[in-house]
């Protein structure tokens, strides 16, 4: 996607931070590797979606521990950001790097030198919200897409957005794994990684309560692609579903157990 100068226009726009970015910097070199990886990987897999010409209109910068994405507040455009950002987020969260964003739309001016938005601000206020590492689209969006649905939008989407219990949307990095077809050794594989990582993060912030529930929000979020995604996605591939079953994460064995003295 081409760096573009905007006019002020409502568009679409995302912001996501990198979470725990500080401890990455304590390892600088292995964790930018990580990060360029997962981009240089995101392009090559969301290629396919640049469909429109309009997506040339799409802008995506990356400093200290934000992303920022903007595209203009067309349908297509909109599948296009997902699809990108849930890339980026399946594929930093395989290496370690969980982040947590908003997307949202708002008048927006961007050029070489200035970015002056309405919607990143409303962007980054979502981020704020969202709380566990996860990034989530504001309603105004839902209503777009809806509006949207004769030109198509609903189906490159379908198996990228879930509403979590607190009513808010996001991205379904995960069970868009699902949903691409991949052949069942890779899709135990990325399920299996995704699993060593959370586990890794548990091991890392197991006396940090605060850290740890995000941590949880994210095992009840894998658990739940495994016994809700899995079955509808892979009915007819019976052993893909038992090795599936073995990777959930169990709120008992898996995370630490904390008591509270009184007295």
């Amino acid at each position: 996607m081409a760096k573009v100068e905007s006019t002020g226009d409502e568009r679409i726009v995302a912001y996501v931070d990198i979470l725990g970015f500080k401890n990455l910097l304590d390892s600088f070199d292995e964790s930018l590797a990580k990060i360029r990886k997962a981009f240089d990987e995101t392009i090559n897999r969301t290629l396919k979606f640049a469909k429109s010409p309009e997506l040339e209109e799409s802008s995506v910068r990356v400093f200290s521990d934000c992303i920022y994405v903007s595209g203009p507040r067309r349908s297509e455009v909109l599948s296009f950001l997902v699809a990108v950002l849930g890339s980026i987020q399946q594929m930093l969260a395989l290496h370690g790097v969980f982040v947590r964003g908003g997307i949202a739309s708002g008048r927006h001016f961007e050029s070489e030198d200035i970015l002056f938005s309405v919607g990143l601000q409303h962007a980054y206020k979502l981020e704020t919200e969202a709380v566990y590492p996860r990034i989530i689209i504001d309603e105004s969006l839902k209503e777009f897409i809806d509006e949207k649905l004769m030109q198509g939008v609903k189906s490159e989407l379908r198996f990228r957005v879930l509403r979590a219990p607190d009513d808010f949307l996001f991205i379904d990095y995960l069970g868009a794994v699902l949903n691409e077809c991949f052949e069942d050794f890779t899709i135990i594989a990325v399920i299996a990684d995704h699993r060593a990582q959370v586990l890794d993060q548990v091991e890392k912030f197991e006396r940090n309560t605060r850290i740890l529930n995000k941590y949880r929000w994210v095992a009840d979020y894998h658990n739940y692609i495994i016994d809700n995604l899995a079955p509808t996605l892979c009915k007819d591939r019976h052993s893909l579903l038992s090795e599936m079953v073995e990777l959930k994460i169990s709120a008992e064995d898996d995370f630490p157990w904390f008591s509270t003295s009184i007295g």
